[in-house]
């Protein structure tokens, strides 16, 4: 049990700096204030750089979104903008719904949850990118993944041009040249991906998959997790030869372990020992912390 609960623990490592939860930047900028049920700016020694005039202000500002793009999103009388960094009204609060702005570019929303449709603007607040799309992601590594009128998913790029076909019944994500795509069968959905022709690399084989990076991605098949590598799009071999010597090769944890180690996130109790039914340390999670983040 404890050593699912070690492995359980590197896994959900992996996800948490995958999704960028891990090693945030902190940077001394703005910070979001609250009075009277408004929301405001303040600098780090308390000086007020915009009074509290807001509904709301996109949260983690001054570290996710004034110190990389320059813009956060307000909420004014149930309408999005955006201000600058000193507080200003730089795009008039006019959308039903926007987000933070990435690669220049933000998605937002004319009309309900429900009816609305996506777009995207410049920083200059025109639509590059008119709404027309039913969903849509944010922009990564220059492309996007959007839904039609129909329901139906494809991908685009900045200037809004079509480059993989709306076929699929969903999308993921983008990364290393690879666009994943999703069909639905009758109780869940299978994943695969295609390359920028279009040509599937992966088949929709997988009840879930990650974006590829660095030449390889993770997906879920018959309820195991794989590793898929792209230099010959085969799965992870089963068998592996563990660094350590009371892991056995065959154990269904064996090859995940190695590849922690490989990347440098985990060690052993000493140079040839991992000690899998030991008790974790809290000083072990925070080296596997660190070990992420750098």
């Amino acid at each position: 049990m404890k050593t699912k609960l070690h492995i359980a623990l590197l896994a959900l490592l992996c996800l948490a700096a995958c999704n960028g939860i891990l090693g945030a930047n902190d940077h001394a900028g703005i910070f979001r204030i609250m009075a009277n049920g408004k929301c405001g700016l303040t600098d780090p020694i308390g000086n007020i750089v915009t009074t509290s005039q807001f509904d709301w202000v996109a949260q983690l500002a001054e570290r996710l979104v004034a110190d990389r793009e320059g813009l956060a999103r307000v909420e004014v009388n149930g309408k999005y903008g955006y201000i600058d960094r000193n507080g200003n009204i730089a795009i008039t609060p006019q959308f039903d719904w926007a987000e933070d702005f990435s690669e220049s570019l933000a998605r937002v929303r004319i009309g309900d949850y429900e009816t609305g449709k996506y777009g995207f603007i410049d920083k200059t607040g025109k639509l590059a990118i008119p709404c027309s799309y039913r969903e849509a992601s944010m922009f990564h590594d220059g492309y996007a993944y959007v839904a039609n009128t129909d329901g139906h998913y494809g991908y685009i790029d900045v200037n809004g041009k079509t480059v993989i076909p709306f076929q699929y019944d969903l999308a993921y994500g983008y990364g290393d040249g690879l666009f994943t795509f999703g069909y639905a069968g009758q109780y869940n959905y299978k994943f695969g991906m295609v390359d920028q022709n279009n040509n599937e690399v992966v088949p929709a084989d997988y009840e879930d998959i990650s974006y590829a990076y660095d030449g390889h991605a993770y997906a879920i098949k018959d309820g195991e997790i794989v590793v898929l590598f792209f230099a010959d799009n085969a799965e992870a071999a089963g068998d592996v030869t563990n660094v350590f010597t009371d892991v056995p090769d065959g154990a269904w944890y064996a090859k995940y372990l190695q590849n922690a180690y490989d990347n440098g996130i985990v060690g052993g109790t000493s140079a040839d020992k991992y000690t899998p039914s030991g008790n974790l340390t809290h000083a072990q999670i925070m080296v596997m912390v660190a070990n992420l983040h750098s």
